[in-house]
């Protein structure tokens, strides 16, 4: 029986515990400690693991492992953390572009509010790969980018909106030709989840000091 890890599912360990993002139901979770072991050890070791039937039922009955083709990879977000962030100026940015941030940021509420995460993840990844052909970023438009966005963070709110915030600067992003990457991370002791837009290692729209707290689960 080919074993693999379930579509929408991405997993990373903190402190010494798995923790999984599951973007087909926008939600994040950890395994009871014995399904977890049983997890590692498949991850670990595959099939010369000697797990059972009755081992790996839980699982798959959870949702965390398909016997569905193609078989997934089971293995953690290799991501590693930011090391640095771009430099936020908001008197830098031009009113077209300003005006480009806010639009892109209803564009991305709307989107969140219509459509799953699932799909909106699918979406950028998508058009992040149509814009492939196009040549280097040009530091002009990644500076104009963050600094926009810099500038409408008191109007806009920075408090539990890093997902519509991240969906509006990677849609504009892309939009300009700027291969940027989407991260989603979590920390525990207390639990928590974020996600930002990186290009060159750099945090476009946040900090690195608050960035560099969470662990990367899912980077697109």
């Amino acid at each position: 029986m080919d074993l693999g890890l379930a579509a929408g599912l991405s997993f990373c360990t903190v402190g010494g515990q798995t923790l999984f993002l599951d973007t087909k139901r926008d939600r994040y979770f950890a395994l009871p400690p014995a399904w977890e072991d049983v997890f590692l050890a498949l991850r670990s070791r595959g099939a010369s693991a000697g797990l059972t039937e009755a081992d790996l039922a839980p699982l798959i009955d959870a949702g965390v492992i398909s016997t569905q083709r193609p078989v997934r990879d089971i293995r953690g977000c290799a991501r590693i953390a930011p090391v640095a962030e771009a430099l936020q100026q908001p008197s830098a940015s031009t009113w077209p572009w300003r005006f480009a941030a806010l639009f892109s940021y209803a564009r991305a509420r709307l989107a969140l509010s219509t459509r799953s995460l699932d799909r909106n993840l699918a979406i950028f990844v998508r058009d992040k790969r149509d814009m492939t052909s196009r040549h280097g970023i040009d530091d002009r438009v990644l500076q104009q980018l963050v600094s926009a966005f810099a500038w409408c963070a008191p109007y806009i709110g920075t408090h539990d909106t890093c997902l519509s915030r991240s969906l509006a600067m990677a849609m504009l992003a892309v939009r300009h030709g700027i291969s940027a990457d989407w991260v989603f991370g979590v920390k525990t002791l207390p639990f928590g989840a974020h996600c930002w837009i990186e290009c060159r290692q750099s945090v476009l729209n946040d900090t690195y000091e608050h960035a560099s707290l969470y662990t990367p689960i899912l980077a697109l």
